[in-house]
């Protein structure tokens, strides 16, 4: 494998397959051109729509990646309110429970 020339310069097996089937479906570049001119760093409409549109895959991604964290911990966060507040009634029933046991059993004494 060869690498590339310099660090900026894109071969074209490093070229994102999926913005170039937009580039060529939904706005009417030719792949040949598109391919020439970002792999050989020329600057044209191809070349810049190319790279725009790769820095808005970037930052989508990356906008998901932190969304996708975001609703984890608060998932973790709800989860976590949702056992404290059960395990809470869980216990003031168990409380209340055992205060009508004594009290239903004070009640059964005084009564014999």
């Amino acid at each position: 494998m060869e690498a590339a020339p310099f660090p900026n310069r894109l071969r074209a097996i490093d070229l994102s397959q999926s913005i170039l089937v937009h580039m060529v479906q939904q706005q009417q570049f030719q792949l040949g051109d598109v391919i020439r001119a970002v792999t050989s760093n020329m600057p044209s409409s191809a070349m810049a729509t190319y790279h725009l549109m790769q820095r808005r895959v970037t930052r989508y991604k990356q906008l998901q990646r932190q969304l996708s964290t975001d609703v984890q911990i608060t998932v973790r966060i709800q989860s976590t309110r949702f056992h404290t507040e059960f395990l809470d009634e869980w216990v003031e029933f168990n409380a209340r429970r055992a205060r009508f046991s004594v009290i239903s059993g004070a009640a059964l004494t005084a009564n014999r």
